[in-house]
């Protein structure tokens, strides 16, 4: 029921829609300053557009894991030809589509611009319906496993608060990766700093509602209890210390925490990678632990 392909899926669609929901936030809060230059603006939405558009690559490839995972083309599109009032899937099919299908749009209008004539009030309403869309997306990937009443392990609101801090932690690091590779990232250093305290408050945040997640299996007691202290020993310890810990949490914040010197900034954030592995790592454990 829940193989490889769905903890891929979880693991893009928090990923994609955390880009998407940064670029889009990102996009409407720039745009609304007047203190700034037309140097400026096109550094930004350099940024906001490979933002976005790595954001929808990797949604979509995402959508393409779920695809999989149910076996049958057929299936996938019968989530919109007789979607069910009662079914989380349904509704997870239905707002995934629609952010590929606003990001799609966004890129056209953000690429094509000059040759192809998008109203402003059109692209700010595309941007809120992402940026909204982006949170469902996000949610979604836990509720997915609540849904799941089997596992008393996901049986917890707490899961869905730690997937959309999740995913937002991997877009504020994949929002830095796609950054590090433009040349004029320099000029936009008052989004850049700001994103990048961010990213520490958000950390924190995530730590802090594992640490409940953790704690509230542990004091259910029973297969939560049991699937809880898995990620302590056994094959999910390594993962869970070394991926979530160490590389997803701990590694970024102390990054995010200590000032850095001039060639730290221009290097490449490696540190924003090993944020992108843990929350991969964090998703293979929960996932592990539940179905254990």
């Amino acid at each position: 029921m829940f193989g490889a392909f769905v903890i891929v899926y979880l693991f893009l669609g928090g990923l994609g829609s955390g880009m998407l929901l940064l670029s889009s936030a990102s996009s409407l809060a720039f745009h609304r300053s007047l203190n700034r230059s037309e140097l400026e603006t096109r550094a930004f939405d350099a940024w906001r557009n490979r933002c976005f558009v790595w954001g929808f690559v990797v949604l979509t490839c995402g959508a393409l894991c779920l695809m999989l995972d149910l076996g049958r083309p057929e299936r996938f599109v019968m989530l919109f030809l007789r979607p069910s009032a009662s079914s989380v899937l349904s509704y997870g099919a239905i707002f995934l589509a629609a952010l590929i299908a606003v990001a799609a749009f966004l890129l056209v209008a953000n690429y094509c611009g000059g040759r192809v004539r998008v109203p402003t009030g059109a692209r700010k309403a595309s941007e809120v319906a992402c940026l909204v869309l982006s949170v469902l997306v996000m949610a979604y990937t836990g509720v997915y496993l609540m849904s799941t009443q089997a596992v008393s392990f996901w049986s917890t609101p707490l899961i869905v608060a730690l997937f959309v801090a999740s995913a937002v932690s991997m877009g504020l690091s994949g929002c830095n990766m796609a950054g590090s590779l433009l040349r004029d990232t320099w000029m936009l250093d008052g989004l850049t700093d700001g994103l990048h305290w961010t990213h520490v408050v958000v950390l924190a945040i995530e730590v802090g509602v594992l640490a409940w997640f953790l704690a509230d299996a542990m004091a259910r007691g029973g297969r939560a209890a049991d699937s809880c202290a898995l990620l302590f020993s056994g094959e999910l310890e390594v993962w869970f210390f070394g991926g979530v810990v160490m590389c997803g949490l701990a590694i970024p914040f102390i990054r995010g925490v200590v000032p850095l010197t001039a060639a730290q900034i221009a290097s490449f954030p490696v540190s924003d990678v090993l944020c992108v592995f843990g929350g991969l790592a964090l998703r293979l454990c929960l996932v592990s632990a539940g179905l254990h």
